[in-house]
């Protein structure tokens, strides 16, 4: 079988982690919406990092600094 491109058998490939995923770790379970978990200094910081350097296309809409309350 000859095939092309990256994915010959339509799996669904792997997604990376982004921003938003560490913002809905810590939002979603303040509207009930997941369970709470523990997010280390360096992942929070991390997260800052990249939304402040613009990484921000997959963010939820919440008022900026909401993180660093949690």
């Amino acid at each position: 079988m000859t095939t092309t491109g990256p994915n010959p058998d339509r799996r669904p490939l792997p997604r990376r982690p982004d921003a938003g995923d560490t913002q809905r770790l810590v939002e979603l379970p303040k509207l009930g919406l997941a369970i709470t978990k523990d997010v280390p200094t360096e992942v929070t910081d991390a997260y800052q990092r990249l939304r402040d350097a613009g990484f921000t296309s997959r963010l939820c809409a919440t008022p900026r600094g909401a993180l660093d309350a949690a």
